[in-house]
């Protein structure tokens, strides 16, 4: 696939591609864990499962946990609320 930054962008390409196309089913079929989504649970799954199996995993497996991450951190980072003016953490 190739080295580098463009052999990244296309391995997270494909993996985008492919969760965007695969999402409803999985949303249907895998159960969500707490406040993550049925499909950044598949990811980190999936990309952990990966590394464990090849060892290494390559860039599909670290694009498959880099996404599925920034997912999770999405799903909880959007439960915390926040204000009307520009959002954050309310502390009081």
């Amino acid at each position: 696939m190739g080295g580098g930054i463009v052999g990244n962008m296309v391995s997270g390409a494909v993996i985008g591609a492919g969760i965007s196309l695969a999402g409803p089913t999985i949303n249907q079929y895998v159960p969500g864990i707490g406040p993550l989504s049925p499909t950044a649970v598949t990811l980190i799954g999936g990309g952990i499962a990966a590394k464990s199996i090849f060892h290494k995993g390559g860039s599909f497996a670290t694009a498959a946990i880099t996404i599925g991450t920034a997912m999770a951190a999405s799903s909880l980072t959007s439960g915390m609320g926040g204000t009307s003016s520009g959002g954050g953490l309310k502390l009081y």
